[in-house]
Order: C-alpha cells, then sequence, then structure tokens
C-alpha cells in the first residue's frame, strides 16, 4: 500500500508557479525538434553512432526477395524491428515535450538487431551479385564511419573532459585504460585506417582489372564502424564521475551534480528518522523522487515523494496528506525550498498543522 500510494500517475509538465524561479533551458540536453536533432549534438552520442548504417539498411532489408505469406522469420524480424525503430525515432525527433537522455535506451534493442540485419543482407547481397554487394557494403559502412569521425572529433566534451578523465584514472590505478585514453585521438583514426586496409590489400593484390571484395574485407569493414562506439562505450564504463540523476553516455557536457549517497549532513536527520518513523508507515515525505530514492537506497524503507519524480506532479494534495498523518501512515515531511512555490497548499498546511523539528524536518506526529 505505501508504495503503491508513492506511486505517480505520470510525469505531467513542468509548469513553475508565478513566484518560483523560471524553468530551466530544457532544450540544453535534448537538443531542437527537428530532423537533426538525434544526429547531432547533444543526442548524437547516445543513439548516433550507428543509426546511418541501420536507417540506409532497412531499404535493403525491404528490398530482400521472399516477400509472400506467411511471412519467414526473417521477415518477421524486419517487420518487428523496423516497426519498432522507425516509429519511435519519429518520436524522439520532433517531440516538443519532456524527455530526458536516458529515454533513448528504448532504441538500443531496434537499432542493435537492425546492424546485425543489415550486415546479413549486405553479405547475403554480396553472395548474389558480388559487384553491386560489394559497392553497397563500401558505400554503408564508408558513410557511417565518416558520420563517426566527424561526431567523435567534433564532439566538445572530447577535449574538455578526455584530460580530467585520464587524471581520475590514474589516480586510482587504471593505468591502462588512462594510457588509452590519453591517446584517444587515434579512436577517430582507427576506423578510417581499418577500411583503407580491408579495401586496400584485396585492390594491391588482385590482378589487373579483377578487384575481389571477400568476406575478410567485409569483416573488417564491419568491425570498422563498431570502434567508435566501443570507444564510446569504454568512457562511459569507467566514467568515475557519472551523472546519477540524469544519466547519459559518453562525456557529460551538463552535470546534474546529484549525489550517489545521502551527503554526511543528511546522517544525523536519518537516524532520527529510523529511531522515530512507526514501522510499516512512510519513513518521510520528500517533494521530488531524486531526493525520495537516496533515503530509499540507505533504508530500504518506502519514501513518498510528494510532487512525484519532478517534484510538480499532483500525487498528494492537503487532503489526502492529513489524512494519511492521522492513520499514522506518514509523521515526517522534508521542508525543500522549491515546497513553496511548487505545492505552496501543501506548505501551507504544514506551517499550520505541523512543527518544524531542524531547519528542514517537519514532525506531523502531534497532529489531531
Amino acid at each position: 500500500t505505501c508504495i503503491r500510494d508513492s506511486l505517480s500517475t505520470g510525469q505531467g509538465s513542468v509548469a513553475p508557479h508565478p513566484a518560483g524561479p523560471p524553468l530551466p533551458f530544457l532544450h540544453q540536453d535534448v537538443g531542437q525538434p527537428g530532423w537533426q536533432r538525434l544526429l547531432t549534438l547533444p543526442l548524437v552520442g547516445e543513439v548516433g553512432w550507428l543509426l546511418p548504417f541501420a536507417l540506409l539498411g532497412i531499404p535493403l532489408l525491404l528490398a530482400q526477395p521472399g516477400w509472400r505469406r506467411p511471412l519467414s522469420d526473417q521477415h518477421l524480424a524486419v517487420v518487428l524491428w523496423s516497426g519498432w525503430l522507425v516509429p519511435a525515432l519519429g518520436y524522439f525527433t520532433f517531440t516538443r515535450g519532456l524527455f530526458h537522455a536516458h529515454y533513448l535506451v528504448m532504441l538500443g534493442a531496434p537499432l542493435a538487431a537492425l546492424v546485425g540485419m543489415t550486415a546479413w543482407a549486405l553479405e547475403r547481397m554480396y553472395r548474389g551479385h558480388r559487384r553491386l554487394g560489394s559497392l553497397l557494403s563500401v558505400l554503408l559502412t564508408g558513410s557511417t564511419v565518416g558520420f563517426q569521425v566527424i561526431t567523435l572529433r567534433s564532439h566538445p566534451g572530447y577535449s574538455k573532459w578526455i584530460l580530467p578523465l585520464v587524471r581520475d584514472l590514474v589516480r586510482h590505478q587504471h593505468q591502462a585504460m588512462a594510457a588509452f585514453l590519453l591517446h584517444a585521438w587515434w579512436v577517430a583514426v582507427i576506423p578510417v585506417v581499418m577500411l583503407a586496409v580491408g579495401l586496400g590489400i584485396p585492390a594491391l593484390t588482385a590482378r589487373p582489372g579483377r578487384y575481389r571484395f571477400n568476406r575478410a574485407v567485409f569483416g573488417i569493414s564491419i568491425m570498422a564502424i563498431l570502434v567508435a562506439p566501443l570507444f564510446w562505450s569504454a568512457v562511459t564504463t569507467f566514467n568515475p564521475h557519472p551523472d546519477l540523476c540524469l544519466p547519459r553516455s559518453g562525456f557529460h557536457l551538463h552535470h546534474t551534480n546529484c549525489p550517489a549517497t545521502l551527503p554526511a549532513a543528511e546522517q544525523r536527520t536519518l537516524e532520527h528518522l529510523l529511531a522515530n518513523a512507526a514501522p510499516g508507515s512512510y519513513l518521510v515525505a520528500t517533494l521530488a523522487g531524486h531526493e525520495a530514492a537516496l533515503y530509499v537506497l540507505a533504508t530500504g524503507r518506502p519514501v513518498l515523494p510528494l510532487g512525484g519524480f519532478t517534484g510538480s506532479d499532483e500525487v498528494v494534495d492537503v487532503t489526502r496528506l492529513a489524512q494519511m498523518v492521522r492513520e499514522g501512515r506518514l509523521r515526517f515531511i522534508l521542508d525543500s525550498p522549491e515546497l513553496a512555490w511548487r505545492k505552496p497548499e501543501l506548505g501551507a498546511w504544514l506551517n499550520a498543522h505541523c512543527r518544524k523539528q531542524t531547519h528542514r524536518l517537519y514532525d506531523c506526529g502531534s497532529l489531531e
């Protein structure tokens, strides 16, 4: 019951109270709506690395022979993954609603599937029509690598964060990874070299007038498009200071500096709550979900976010709050600088009916 009551029915819109501060500039994290949104900063690092390869591969997959009822497993897979990726891409590309970069994780499964299926279709095309298959393989892999190189070299975080990240890794004795990242500018060159070697060796060793695009060359070309995403994944994995409130991959351009654990200054409050909150009740109520999460992780007890995820959702009104206090399901409420303007009715009720034990903690246990 406690957990169910703490859930918000939706994120809602972030609409500031006239007396409160203005909204942050939301587009700094997700960009402006338009067809370039997922292919340019700040979202290109989330899903853009292999997106050209997958999108260019969809027509190739649709052109595969054998489209007849009942559909084969291969054709059903094309329908499934394309039907997942394309509408989701359309939504995130053009929506003007609120979302965050980590929401794009829902594109990971169809994108990975279509990349693998495109590689399969290219290899199948090569077996049936070698010249056309070779040309399409060079076109798709070459354009994808070119896009990755431009993206990586033009990313502001590539130079802004690479040296601090290396220093942190050295400090934590991860010298091997630090050495790799210190020379990370080579990452933009590696796939180009791989393509040049893969395409150049057959050209140099073939008989005059007979160029052979064999499976080894095809394998090198496919591996080349995976270099930049692999590097980006390594940067994400070994980042010693990830953004825990609004996570994203790669280098962070905007960091919320959200704490991973409850700050030391809140430990006395936590000890008081554990000693005085009734078993089976909410440990405490907070304004927003990110602060509630720290108490949940520290104790495993249910915590009620009065304003849902953002602090602006209509989760609990004054009547419901008073009822929960009277029933003994909630006693303590943490104050917040934003409470007065995000939830003015709740703030007024707390000041009228509850006692402030500290500068942040309301005790409503004496409410009759």
